[in-house]
């Protein structure tokens, strides 16, 4: 089933390249200038950039912003008993799904031999993935606890990444994940699927499966020095998302329209 449905997959891609090719082209040889999140170029969520580069058209990277930080974090009553028991608290962060993939997450967890440690996963909503992880977690021995949490507000999360130890991901698809950018402006590394521009981002490392994943986090939570340069490359990559560097980005982008009188130029133009 899994095969068909990849086969299937891969030939409705294939179909639709040309037209997309063709539509985007068309498109691209209008604007002055595109706006993307990253210097990447592929076939999934860049072909933009990948068109732009084979046409000569001009491109601007402007990333998304990290989450609001809170200047003051207090710990949620929720996390009263975590707060005083967790030890190397591992973290993953999004919507219980197949897309999202926290099921990969979960089995490196169990593969990983490190003891003491509790894995914390924040969802949306109790659904049937959640209850698949839920049975699935209950296997997992070896001192390692599983903590499923729903519903959290932004200061709740802020908080759980505020102590994190580590950061896991195991998405199937993304663009420019909000999660990790979460984590590497809080200083936590990640170990995450190559998926989107993450294979970009510093302050983490890379796995495509589970007993890879396993590895780094043993890797990680027993070597101080390691984690050290992760925290420290996490810091240094964390600038780009702040608010104050994305919107004088903007500032400039607007600013090199205006002394071109962009705008001017354009008044009679119809929208595309």
């Amino acid at each position: 089933m899994l095969l068909r449905r990849t086969l299937k997959s891969y030939a409705g891609y294939s179909l639709r390249r040309p037209f997309a090719w063709i539509t985007l082209r068309k498109f691209l040889k209008k604007i002055d200038k595109l706006v993307v999140l990253w210097d990447q170029a592929d076939d999934d969520r860049f072909y933009d950039v990948k068109v732009a580069r084979k046409l000569t058209v001009p491109y601007e990277i402007i990333p998304n912003i990290r989450s609001k930080p809170y200047s003051t974090l207090v710990v949620p009553d929720k996390f009263a008993s975590l707060a005083a028991s967790a030890n190397n608290l591992l973290l993953c962060v999004g919507n219980y799904s197949e897309l999202k993939n926290e099921m990969f997450v979960l089995e490196a967890f169990k593969l990983a031999k490190v003891s003491n440690a509790t894995l914390v996963f924040a969802g949306h909503e109790v659904n049937e993935y959640q209850n698949r992880m839920s049975s699935a977690a209950q296997e997992i021995g070896n001192g390692k606890k599983v903590l499923f949490y729903e519903q959290l507000s932004q200061a709740e999360i802020e908080w759980l990444y505020s102590i994190a130890f580590l950061f896991l991901y195991g998405s199937k698809a993304e663009c420019q994940p909000l999660v990790i950018i979460d984590a590497i402006c809080n200083g936590v590394p990640f170990v995450s699927t190559p998926v989107g521009c993450v294979p970009a981002f510093k302050g983490g490392v890379l796995s495509s499966t589970p007993d890879q994943m396993a590895n780094l986090i043993e890797k990680i939570t027993m070597d101080k020095e390691i984690r050290a340069r992760l925290v420290s490359e996490a810091n240094d990559q964390g600038d780009v998302f702040y608010q104050q560097s994305v919107e004088l980005k903007y500032r400039d982008l607007l600013a090199s329209f205006q002394e071109n009188d962009f705008f001017s130029a354009h008044a009679t133009e119809q929208p595309y």
